[in-house]
């Protein structure tokens, strides 16, 4: 049995882990950076140990702030590094090999699975890329702007969303957002126009209940969605570029309404054809 697990996860996977080692009594360690210091995983883990700023070249692939922790989570940050760059898992001897290395501050590149990946020395900062990663799959079809009242077409995924502003109290007051309809959202917080666009690998969002972002890929596998309909379904932003609404499946938690919200949006999805 272990005595002590370190976690380099974040959000529902690193709760889930907190719990699960709290029932078989093993002490726990949050590595994270300060964009998550007072994230609820950190906050509930026996130890957390900070790492630096979000930006991976200022925390975990900073060669000094790296060499300062203790060894275990040199290695665990260093595989985590890698898996992120190469997509696929490191073996901890691979892991041990590079903490030598990057200890005697030469360069290195190494045959990971069918990828190269190169791992550089620059000033203080680890570099990892790998060459065979295939390029960002482009857009399947172009953004559409949303206007706040008004809605648009999406001939390519085969809907319309709609974008109504309300006063919560005319909806029926908070009770009504707990009773949306299924492909329906409300949204508080929204100033501007909104933007309707396609799904990209990458994007990323914070779903409305949960402590921490989390791909909308994972919300897709979550949520069943099969692979050739992901591109279908819309993605709604505001003017900043923060999703809003993943259609019919998620909102974002910064667009939560509460008792104190005044004015919201309410968003519709509904297949072509409907009423205009």
């Amino acid at each position: 049995m272990f005595d002590k697990i370190l976690i380099a996860n974040r959000g529902e996977i690193a709760l889930r882990v907190l719990r699960a080692c709290k029932e078989l009594g093993i002490n726990t360690v949050a590595v994270h950076s300060t964009a998550d210091a007072d994230a609820m995983h950190v906050r509930l883990a026996d130890e957390s140990v900070c790492i630096g700023p979000p930006p991976s070249k200022d925390s975990y692939l900073n060669i000094p702030a790296l060499l300062a922790e203790p060894v275990a989570i040199q290695r665990r940050l260093l595989r985590l590094a890698i898996e992120r760059s190469s997509g696929r898992a490191a073996s901890w001897t691979l892991v041990s090999a590079l903490t030598d290395l990057v200890d005697a501050g030469r360069p290195v590149s190494v045959r990971l699975g069918p990828c190269q990946v190169e791992l550089s020395s620059a000033p203080g900062v680890l570099s990892i890329r790998s060459p065979s990663s295939r390029p960002p799959r482009p857009p399947s079809w172009p953004a559409r702007d949303l206007p706040v009242p008004g809605a648009v077409d999406v001939p390519e995924a085969g809907c319309r969303v709609r974008a109504e502003r309300r006063g919560l109290e005319d909806l029926g007051g908070i009770e009504a957002v707990a009773t949306a309809e299924p492909g329906q959202a409300m949204a508080a917080g929204i100033e501007s126009n909104l933007v309707v666009r396609a799904w990209q690998p990458g994007d990323l969002m914070q779903v409305l209940g949960s402590s921490g972002r989390k791909k909308v890929q994972d919300l897709f596998v979550d949520r069943k969605v099969p692979r050739s309909r992901r591109h279908q379904v819309p993605i709604v932003t505001d003017a900043e570029g923060r999703i809003v609404w993943v259609a019919g499946l998620a909102l974002g938690e910064a667009f939560r309404v509460t008792q104190a919200t005044k004015s919201v949006v309410v968003l519709n999805f509904e297949p072509l054809g409907g009423p205009e």
